[in-house]
């Protein structure tokens, strides 16, 4: 469970840097409560949120696929991230 909760984590820092690099190139925020919460706060809350299903649910394949579920969104949230930084 311990390397499902580090996948997650990992998933939020790059968020978190892709997220970063967008804003020194141009890009806006859109989703409000980032905006009003500032970025790290948000993040840490996201993360806190995501993990948290793994402590309650313990290891069943069930967070395996949660986990595998949130990473993916997360890969792709990253992607547009970097997009958005490349093309401003």
């Amino acid at each position: 469970m311990l390397i499902l909760c580090l996948a997650l984590v990992l998933c939020h820092v790059g968020d978190y840097l892709s997220t970063r690099k967008a804003f020194a190139a141009g890009a806006v925020e859109a989703n409000p409560v980032v905006r009003r919460l500032g970025l790290l706060p948000a993040k840490l809350l996201g993360a806190g949120i995501t993990t948290l299903p793994l402590w309650v649910l313990g290891s069943t394949l069930a967070t395996g696929v949660y986990t595998a579920v949130v990473c993916l969104a997360y890969a792709w949230v990253i992607r547009h991230n970097q997009r958005l930084a490349q093309y401003r």
